[in-house]
């Protein structure tokens, strides 16, 4: 038995505004779901796109949860450093 599942088809800017509502939200998870996304999406997604969430990035570095600023550190580590 197969069950097929409704969803509304994506829009790319409801999915930027969802992230971005992640990128705020009181759930230290969410915060570094949105930083481990934001990583991945460089070098892949259009540059606009990524410029669009970096302002957000960015305030993570002064994140009160170790755990998100640590992710930061990865993603900054990996995929902005030259070589």
């Amino acid at each position: 038995m197969c069950f097929q599942i409704p969803f509304a088809p994506l829009q790319p800017g409801g999915v930027l505004a969802e992230m971005k509502l992640m990128a705020t939200n009181p759930r230290w998870v969410d915060r570094q779901a949105y930083v481990q996304i934001c990583g991945a999406f460089v070098g892949v997604v259009d540059r606009g796109v990524v410029d669009e969430l970096l302002p957000l990035l960015l305030m993570m570095v002064d994140d009160h949860v170790p755990n998100v600023r640590c992710e930061l550190a990865k993603v900054r580590r990996c995929r902005f450093s030259p070589g």
